[in-house]
């Protein structure tokens, strides 16, 4: 990234470079050097701002955009959405590239952003101040600095943990329903402040997962508990397989089945029997399905397997079960 020359953000727009938060007006790139918008604030209510980056430039291979520190003592929670290849940030006595999402304090600074040319860049950053962060979070300014600090601590001992990537995966989803949401037209703006304090979240739980804070692991463990059973009562009449449903949360399949026992004190096809059973009850007693289809619909091939299953959950089989609700009704 140092070879490069580098570009500075006012001489692709022709106007002097905002900084955060002082953007109230778009700042598009000039023809001459690609198209889109370089910078666009976003205020929200309750003292949160969000800073948009949707632009192409001209050319071929990547390009450095220099960054103007910040001066203001707030926090910013950048992530990269696409088009970018690398971010340089200056922490005391050294400098990394390698997040595509992370914070950006005074102390803490971002230099310059990697981008590929010829490639749409999109990057959301959440602002706050620091009265704002504390009131909304419960932490100050001085705890994240704090767990920064452990973090470059730890990489010098090259006890580095790796960010989790099932966290990074829904900060870009969350931030990427963000973006979309703050450029539409009609702008729902309780969604958008739901959107953008998840992002919040997610970000403050990659930190303290960085910092080796076992809240935050508990937080994840809880989220991705919460995502596989999404998965499994949405596709319970054709399930992912065991190994496959970890994959797609982000874990083994033994971390998987423990979490499943930490968080609900039961196991995923215990989780998924007692979906489907349930929606199989409410499809018969919607008359939506006779017991045969109904044990179709939510995935048992086998009609005895299905019987068993009804009977060990209700204490009737389903013909039993369907018989009575039709005399009491």
């Amino acid at each position: 990234m140092n070879g490069m020359n580098a570009l500075k953000m006012e001489h692709l727009t022709g106007h002097p470079s905002p900084g955060y938060g002082l953007a109230r007006e778009p700042l598009n790139v000039t023809p001459r050097h690609g198209r889109g918008c370089l910078v666009k604030s976003v205020e929200l209510s309750g003292g949160l701002s969000l800073h948009l980056q949707d632009f192409r430039i001209h050319g071929n291979g990547s390009a450095r955009i220099q960054r103007d520190p910040i001066q203001m003592p707030g926090l910013f929670f950048y992530t990269c959405l696409s088009g970018v290849r690398g971010i340089a940030e200056t922490w005391p006595g050294k400098m990394i590239i390698e997040r595509l999402s992370g914070i950006e304090l005074c102390e803490y600074p971002t230099t310059s952003m990697e981008i590929l040319r010829n490639r749409t860049v999109r990057t959301m950053t959440v602002g706050l101040a620091p009265d704002t962060f504390s009131r909304l979070t419960g932490q100050t300014r001085q705890q994240v600095l704090e767990m920064l600090g452990k973090i470059r601590s730890n990489a010098r001992k090259k006890t580095y943990l790796s960010p989790l990537a099932s966290l990074d995966l829904d900060l870009k989803l969350a931030a990427g329903e963000a973006m979309a949401a703050a450029t539409t037209q009609n702008r729902d703006p309780l969604y958008l402040k739901a959107k953008t304090l998840e992002c919040l979240s997610l970000h403050l739980r990659q930190l303290g997962h960085l910092a080796g804070n076992p809240s935050a692991d508990r937080q994840c463990a809880g989220k991705r508990v919460a995502r596989a059973c999404r998965i499994l009562k949405k596709e319970m009449e054709r399930p992912p397989g065991a190994r496959e449903l970890a994959r797609r949360v982000g874990l083994n399949h033994n971390l998987l089945v423990a979490e499943f026992k930490s968080c609900l004190g039961i196991l995923p096809f215990e989780y998924l029997r007692t979906v489907r059973l349930d929606r199989a009850r409410t499809l018969m007693e919607e008359g939506r399905c006779n017991v045969t289809q109904a044990s179709i619909r939510v995935g048992y091939a086998s009609p005895s397997h299905f019987t068993k299953a009804f009977r060990d959950r209700f204490g009737l089989s389903p013909r039993e079960w369907a018989r009575q609700r039709n005399t009491t009704t």
